[in-house]
């Protein structure tokens, strides 16, 4: 099952957001140095995150796969990773034990969220164990996937 996020522009226009991020932009100037790694396979999708980050002013880096994560996480630096979960040629949690066993070896953390449909009980416990921070369910708005960000991203 594929979970899209819709293009309405409820999730992108609407007062209350508007006046966030303006509120969220002058509070918070920091955020323009932050890079997310933007690992999802359904371009609308992609297109709505990338229109969220932006709004919050956040630069990323995108890529359609788990694979793609890892080859550019060789020569980039992120400070959080969105990763899908379902994705060909290498799903979100085979991505992420690659990830982290890498990281093992260097010392480091890069948070990492999934961005999933699945929101039944017990699947938080699958995220945290493959090695991920969180997770937010898809569809979200621009408000939820701030909340997130700034609660993971230091």
């Amino acid at each position: 099952m594929l979970a899209e996020f819709s293009l309405g522009e409820k999730y992108i226009t609407s007062h209350k957001n508007e006046h966030n991020v303006k509120h969220i932009l002058e509070e918070n100037k920091i955020v323009k140095h932050k890079t997310i790694l933007v690992v999802e396979d359904n371009e609308i999708n992609k297109k709505i995150v990338h229109r969220f980050l932006k709004h919050l002013g956040y630069k990323y880096i995108s890529v359609s796969n788990g694979k793609e994560a890892i080859e550019i996480l060789e020569d980039n630096s992120v400070d959080l990773i969105l990763m899908d979960i379902q994705m060909p040629i290498l799903d979100g949690y085979e991505a992420t034990e690659i990830i982290r066993k890498k990281e093992a070896v260097l010392r480091k953390h890069t948070p990492i969220i999934a961005m999933t449909a699945y929101a039944m009980i017990g699947d938080r416990e699958k995220f945290i164990k493959c090695g991920m921070d969180n997770y937010i369910s898809k569809p979200f708005s621009m408000d939820s996937l701030d909340e997130i960000l700034k609660n993971t991203i230091k």
